[in-house]
């Protein structure tokens, strides 16, 4: 089954158990977000990253603008230890 056939169905099922109220109340809350806002600030694909240190996996300090001197910089972010 494709992904946007397993959301739909996963959202038909949702839709089918909460109660009406609810459903309603959390329509007018996604209609407060001002998502251009939220987005004014994101990173784009292909924009160069803001220079900044972080940890590796051992604890050493690693540089972005040290990690570009050697090539194209990827991020990936995971979140905590599984």
């Amino acid at each position: 089954m494709q992904l946007q056939a397993r959301l739909d169905a996963m959202k038909a099922e949702f839709v089918n158990k909460v109660d009406p109220a609810i459903l309603e109340a959390m329509g007018k809350a996604r209609e407060q977000f001002d998502v251009e806002a939220m987005m004014s600030g994101v990173i784009r694909v292909g924009d160069r990253a803001p220079d900044f240190t972080l940890e590796d996996e051992n604890g050493n300090q690693v540089s972005a603008a040290a990690l570009r001197e050697k090539g194209p910089l990827v991020i990936t972010l995971y979140r905590g230890v599984w």
